[in-house]
């Protein structure tokens, strides 16, 4: 009984390792993810990398909702901007969608904050964009905005946001000039 109990941890340890994606497209997008998110599916090869991220929120359980990240990571072609990139999410038909903001962060990125209704609720949406040697990456964290919201969690989850945009880098390129405030919600250079 212990040594299948031993094998089991072993087994679950060697999964969740494997399971922490730090790159995508043979290394060119780098970066690192808070330990506490959960991985929920993962894709790695020559021309795409993408991961779908469960972020865990108390409020959020027995419900519809939930809070989520991901990061997608791909080739694309020369003329393709950090701007294309945005103008895509711009054009999205998301009910209620409200851009909150929209900076340039130096030449090849970009964040944005967005708001809009899924499932009776208001999400707020944190979007980083960056395109470098035909390289393009979006990562995005989404969540729920309830009307008693738990705040520590969502000034965290706003620090984890700009600490992995910190991290995300193509070709080890990032520019780090544009962070978001939990007090204002809203991105400031």
């Amino acid at each position: 009984m212990v040594k299948i109990f031993l094998v089991t941890l072993f087994l679950l340890t060697s999964v969740v390792g494997q399971n922490r994606p730090t790159s995508f497209i043979e290394k060119r997008v780098t970066f690192s993810i808070p330990s506490e998110w959960q991985i929920q599916s993962q894709e790695d090869k020559k021309t795409l990398g993408r991961t779908q991220i469960f972020i865990p929120y108390s409020l959020t359980d027995d419900t519809p909702h939930s809070a989520n990240a991901t990061i997608v990571a791909n080739i694309v072609p020369e003329k393709v901007t950090v701007e294309d990139l945005c103008e895509r999410i711009r054009k999205q038909p998301y009910p209620g969608m409200t851009i909150v903001n929209d900076l340039p962060d130096g030449k090849n990125w970009r964040t944005m904050v967005w708001t809009a209704q899924t499932q009776g609720l208001p999400y707020l949406a944190l979007h980083r964009f960056g395109v470098v040697n035909r390289v393009a990456v979006e990562f995005m964290v989404a969540f729920p905005l309830f009307e008693k919201g738990d705040t520590k969690w969502v000034e965290r989850t706003i620090a984890d946001f700009n600490h992995t945009c910190e991290s995300l880098k193509i070709d080890g390129i990032n520019s780090t000039d544009v962070k978001i405030y939990a007090d204002k919600l809203t991105a400031t250079q």
